[in-house]
């Protein structure tokens, strides 16, 4: 299945990365996604988002440009 489409408009993604910030600020431990045998706390997804937008961001990337996920299943 297809994954569902983000919002298009710049202010409300900002308002989504906002509110999943204060999640893991407020539940840094708690469980934020699974994969099999696999986790990742809020906080520690946060910190690798954080690290994902600051290299994008040094690549020239802006909030309004599209980008994707490529590596392969046996990668993600």
């Amino acid at each position: 299945a297809a994954a569902p489409a983000l919002p298009s408009d710049p202010k409300l993604i900002r308002c989504m990365h906002r509110s999943f910030e204060a999640q893991a600020l407020a539940n840094p431990q708690s469980i934020a996604v699974t994969d099999g045998a696999d986790a990742l706390s809020y906080g520690e997804l946060n910190a690798q988002a954080n690290r994902l937008a600051h290299h994008l961001i040094a690549l020239g990337v802006k909030i309004v440009d599209m980008s994707g996920d490529f590596r392969s299943e046996e990668r993600r």
